[in-house]
Parts: C-alpha cells; sequence; structure tokens
C-alpha cells in the first residue's frame, strides 16, 4: 500500500474484496511558547485530537467558548506539564486562550463534522460524464445482498474511508469507467461532497435514473427485469424495431411497434448482466444499455 490509492477498471465482481489499513483520525500538534499559539488556527474533523506541547515559558491552554455540548479545557502547559490532548467530539468553533497572558496569546480550532462513520452504496449508477466521491470516517460498504452499483463508460467513482472499503458482490465497472479506492491516512476526504446522481427511487428500489438517446429513454436502468421504453416522436412517425440483445450478441427480445410511444419489456427470465437496446425506425438505429440485476 505504497499510497494507499487503488484504480479499478473493468470490474464485476463474484465476490468481496477488501481494501483496508489500520487509521486513526489526526492528531494537530500547537506548539505553546512565549505570547504565541503556532499555528494559532487549526482546521480539524470530529474525532481528531488537539494536542498542545510546550517550547517555553508559563501558560495554560483554556477553552473561552466551545459548541454546545462540547467539554470545555484549562490546563498548564509548562516545562513541569509539558502536554495537553482534547479529543474533539462535536462540530463547530472552538476558542482559547493562555489564562497568564490573556486575549493577546490565543487561539482557534475549527472542526467540520467530517464524513459519517460507516456508508452503504446500493442500487446506485455513476453515469457517463458523472464524477462522484463518496467517504467514511470507517467503513464504506459498496453493493452486496442483492443490491448493484455501477460505474458506466466515462464515470468515475472515488471511495475514501478511514479504514476500511469492501467491494461486494453487484459492483460492476463497465469498460471505460473508473473506480479509485483510497484509505485516508491524514484526515481528508472528499470535498466538496458528491452530487446526486439519481432522480430518485422506484417503488421496487431501483434507481429511476434514466439512460438517455435523443431517439428514445429506458428506466428503470438498472432493472430487476421490467422496464420501460418511452420513444420520443420524431420517431413513431415510422414504424419502430425494438432488439433486446445479450452481451454475446444473442437475440434476447423483438418488437414491432407501429404509433406506439410507450413499451414495457420483460427480461426478468434471463440472467443478470448486461443487455443493449436497439431501435431502428426508418434510417435512423440507436442503442442504449441497460443492466439487469
Amino acid at each position: 500500500m505504497k499510497n494507499n490509492i487503488y484504480k479499478i477498471q473493468s470490474l464485476i465482481l463474484a465476490s468481496c474484496v477488501l481494501l483496508s489499513i489500520n487509521s486513526f483520525a489526526v492528531k494537530h500538534l500547537v506548539s505553546v511558547g512565549n505570547f504565541f499559539f503556532n499555528p494559532v488556527a487549526v482546521n480539524a474533523n470530529v474525532g481528531d485530537t488537539i494536542r498542545w506541547v510546550w517550547s517555553a515559558g508559563f501558560h495554560t491552554t483554556t477553552s473561552t467558548s466551545v459548541p454546545t455540548g462540547a467539554a470545555t479545557w484549562n490546563a498548564p502547559i509548562t516545562s513541569s506539564n509539558q502536554s495537553f490532548e482534547y479529543k474533539i467530539a462535536l462540530s463547530g468553533t472552538y476558542n482559547y486562550f493562555c489564562a497568564v497572558h490573556g486575549a493577546g496569546m490565543s487561539g482557534s480550532i475549527a472542526v467540520s463534522a467530517g464524513p459519517p462513520p460507516m456508508l452503504n452504496l446500493q442500487n446506485l449508477a455513476i453515469l457517463t460524464g458523472q464524477n462522484n466521491c463518496y467517504d467514511a470516517s470507517q467503513t464504506i460498504t459498496v453493493a452486496g445482498a442483492g443490491t448493484s452499483f455501477i460505474i458506466e463508460n466515462g464515470g468515475v467513482g472515488t471511495m475514501i474511508a478511514g479504514q476500511n472499503i469492501l467491494f461486494l458482490p453487484g459492483t460492476l465497472v463497465n469498460q471505460g469507467g473508473n473506480l479509485l479506492g483510497h484509505i485516508t491516512t491524514n484526515g481528508q476526504y472528499c470535498n466538496p461532497p458528491p452530487a446526486a446522481i439519481v432522480s430518485g427511487l422506484g417503488n421496487d428500489g431501483n434507481i429511476n435514473a434514466h439512460s438517455s438517446k435523443p431517439g428514445f429513454t429506458v428506466y428503470p436502468n438498472p432493472t430487476t427485469g421490467f422496464f420501460t421504453i418511452l420513444i420520443n416522436n420524431d420517431l413513431i412517425s415510422s414504424p419502430v424495431r425494438v432488439d433486446v440483445i445479450g452481451s454475446l450478441g444473442e437475440s434476447v427480445l423483438t418488437a414491432n411497434l407501429i404509433n406506439l410511444s410507450a413499451y414495457g419489456a420483460n427480461i426478468s427470465g434471463k440472467p443478470a448482466g448486461v443487455y443493449y437496446i436497439r431501435l431502428i425506425s426508418g434510417d435512423k438505429t440507436e442503442t442504449v444499455k441497460i443492466v439487469r440485476l
């Protein structure tokens, strides 16, 4: 684990893959000397520890304001009491000073809430052109339990965890997609947080994001078997042929439509995997990939 960053391309998981490293919350060191705290301002996350270390003089580190519910502190920092540690439990701003030297010797700690300790990524898809990051201070679990996490061609997914990343069956990275796994050892997570990648979940819990071409739309995608094809008006002016094709090029379903703008199909009897929906109307041919869970 030279740099704790892993890149996966073109992956279908049938078993669990674990990225793991022993890592801990960050400890921030503040040097205490004559009339100074260095650094005077610290940016930290919940779970981090601030450690004040004596370098010269006779001082204290004494809180003056803390977030509601947070513990206050007052500790000497001297040649006989050379360090003091404070573990951060709540987000917000912490201000402190040296009670010996007053407001002229002060410091602050800005604490962000940080990522959740555990994160489950299930029934999600990263589509072409999307670049999304997900983080957890302890463990990220991807797919599993009959769910899916899919990265399409041209999509990028980044996972940053403090301890473990579990890639379970149902994790699919299509050719041209990228999945990056990163175990952080310095408390740096996603910034900014990932943009939403789905418009919502359907009644069956599947992604309601649409895979679109100018001529038609297929949803839900991924699907448990039943899906709907919505056909734009510029195609239904001519008879439309619908072909569902397996990943090996085999014909799965064929239908001929006349003056229909919607068509429901069912491939629930077929194995899980990638299929292609092809529409032919006059001299126009368009194809969309669909995933059967």
